[in-house]
């Protein structure tokens, strides 16, 4: 159970907030709101901690957990907080010592800040037939950057990607990256289902693991297949683009 870690994770209204699990949070199972009451989307401020905490008090749940799937940023926020509690250090200090360090990618960010806002491509608007493309302002994520904060590089993406298959021996055991990468979650949408973390889907009758970022000027999709070890990693640097048709095109 996430209480377990977090003593805060509890509400005065909501009593299924204290039987959600951490695999729950991974497979989009738990039931909670997407994006929690902030417009970080549509005015770039996106919430502190004190602000997940409140609105965990108030109540996150508009399903019983594994009632159904439910995509939720909000509940990657969350699971952040609880490497967190576990891991003694923040999750962007975490990540960056036990995954962009040890991969040595040079790249790669948790959250935009000032060393590194100078790197970050200019990200622009959908096209509108008579109107020019608008950029949209680059913003730190806060303490949702274990869900939406992380900037890369298509090589260190590549990097990154070729450490996750079985037998490269970083990161993970194997014992655990086969765990992440099997369905826990059958969707019955078109053979598109979830493992931890992982999205899996078909192309022609292949199975694919990996998952899409979109942001205000963004969009990525990044695949991996496992059988003939082959990743595919696209960045986009506008809303309107749509990466996945790239991605199934390649495969």
């Amino acid at each position: 159970k996430v209480s377990k870690y977090l003593d805060w994770f509890k509400s005065d209204t909501d009593k299924n907030v204290e039987l959600i699990s951490i695999r729950q949070l991974l497979t989009h199972s738990a039931g909670i709101v997407r994006d929690g009451d902030t417009q970080h989307w549509y005015d770039d401020k996106f919430p502190t901690l004190e602000q997940i905490k409140a609105k965990v008090k108030i109540g996150l749940t508009v399903f019983q957990p594994l009632e159904r799937f439910k995509y939720s940023n909000f509940g990657f926020a969350i699971l952040g907080e609880v490497i967190k509690a576990i891991g003694g250090e923040t999750y962007n200090d975490y990540v960056t010592k036990h995954i962009i360090e040890p991969l040595g990618l040079t790249h790669t960010f948790p959250d935009l800040d000032e060393t590194n806002e100078k790197l970050l491509v200019s990200g622009y608007s959908k096209d509108v037939p008579g109107k020019d493309r608008y950029t949209f302002s680059k913003v730190k994520t806060y303490a949702m950057s274990p869900a939406a904060g992380f900037m890369s590089s298509a090589s260190d993406m590549a990097k990154f990607l070729s450490s996750s298959f079985i037998g490269s021996g970083k990161l993970l055991t194997d014992e655990s990256k086969l765990e992440m990468q099997r369905i826990h979650w059958h969707r019955g949408e078109n053979n598109d289902h979830y493992g931890l973390s992982y999205e899996t889907w078909l192309v022609n009758n292949h199975r694919i693991f990996g998952h899409g970022g979109g942001f205000q000027g963004y969009m990525s999709k990044c695949g991996l297949d496992l059988t003939n070890k082959i990743g595919v990693q696209i960045l986009t640097n506008s809303i309107d683009s749509q990466p996945w048709k790239l991605m199934n095109g390649i495969y």
